[in-house]
């Protein structure tokens, strides 16, 4: 006897998507999602309190204090799927804040 098969459709991906992006919205901490190029795709209000503007597309290196710290985050973040690091993430008005970040990847489909 073999079992159905799960396939999902674009419709169940894309309600997956909205899912996910409504929780980031719904949490009280700060929480940002990047896309594969490391630009801010999403990001909660307590984000953009934060910071003091929404980064939304903006790529995540530049509001990082250490342009290189970021990348070398974004790279541990690629090659094994998981990263931490502690920051100084610049503000609208340039204050430095410093801020310790974990991040996971997570792939669609």
């Amino acid at each position: 006897m073999s079992l159905p098969t799960a396939h999902k459709t674009e419709a169940d991906k894309n309600d997956e998507g909205q899912d996910l992006l409504s929780a980031v919205y719904l949490l009280a901490g700060p929480f940002l999602l990047l896309d594969l190029d490391g630009r801010v795709s999403s990001l909660n209000a307590a984000f953009v309190k934060l910071l003091g503007y929404s980064a939304a597309g903006v790529p995540f290196r530049e509001f990082c204090a250490n342009e290189r710290q970021a990348e070398s985050f974004l790279q541990a973040l690629k090659r094994d799927g998981r990263a931490e690091a502690s920051f100084d993430l610049v503000s609208g008005d340039g204050t430095m804040i410093p801020a310790r970040l974990r991040g996971c990847a997570a792939v669609q489909g």
